[in-house]
């Protein structure tokens, strides 16, 4: 049987780091959704119609309020990274990718369902938060589960996301822009999200922090399923 520490991509290593990747596309997503809509955002370009109870904007009177809406998407990032670090530690990679992509969720319920400036920027503010909290996480734990043969195809697939989700979220832009349209593209950001919690549970955490905390029994299952039909004894004994 073939040393497991030789083996290159299994499937079930990249099913877990594609999860991994969906939620770096959702963070370049994040990044690029005020972009294009930016302008009927903040100076109500197209007018003051209605469509129901929401407004078609948000009328932000000030370029500096528009600088702070954009910028507590990096603050809330700030934010997710630091308070993850204390729930990483406490309950795994596994469980911070898991739950905070609820952040998104919530946070798209704001942005799509906004009626004012201070609803915007706390939206902008949680789905930050998710950001944060899922990259500071990602890198390591896909690290983790992958061989070297496999680490680079892989960890570059998830910095690749990012940038697929900047690029896709300014091309679905060009359409959704307009009001009241410009809220389904905020809506989106719930929709990966959900995606994230809903799959992420069938991902294994990784070996190394399941060892770090002695659940050895837990840690080689893990292990085991990563490198599936490989020989993982010597990869166990060095981690």
């Amino acid at each position: 049987m073939v040393d497991s520490r030789t083996v290159g991509i299994t499937r079930y290593q990249a099913f877990c780091a594609l999860l991994g990747a969906i939620g770096s596309f959702n963070f370049g997503w994040n990044i690029g959704s005020v972009n294009i809509p930016g302008d009927v955002l903040q100076n109500c370009v197209t007018g003051h119609k209605y469509y129901g109870p929401f407004p078609s904007c948000i009328d932000v009177s000030s370029g500096t309020v528009w600088g702070v809406i954009v910028g507590c998407y990096a603050l809330g990032a700030l934010m997710g990274a630091v308070i993850s670090n204390y729930f990483i530690d406490r309950k795994g990679y596994k469980f911070v990718l898991t739950w905070f992509a609820l952040c998104n969720v919530a946070g798209a319920l704001l942005l799509s369902l906004t009626t004012s400036v201070t609803q915007f920027l706390i939206g902008r503010l949680v789905v930050g938060v998710a950001a944060g909290a899922a990259n500071n996480a990602l890198s390591t734990y896909v690290s983790d589960i992958t061989t070297p043969r496999g680490r680079n195809v892989l960890g570059g697939g998830v910095q690749l996301a990012c940038n697929l989700g900047i690029m896709l979220d300014n091309a679905f832009a060009l359409g959704l822009a307009p009001p009241p349209r410009w809220r389904i593209l905020l809506s989106l950001t719930g929709v990966f999200g959900l995606v994230n919690f809903s799959l992420f549970p069938f991902a294994s955490e990784s070996p190394k922090w399941l060892v770090s905390k002695g659940y050895l029994d837990e840690a080689r299952e893990s292990l085991a399923r990563f490198r599936k039909g490989a020989d993982i004894e010597a990869e166990f004994e060095e981690i």
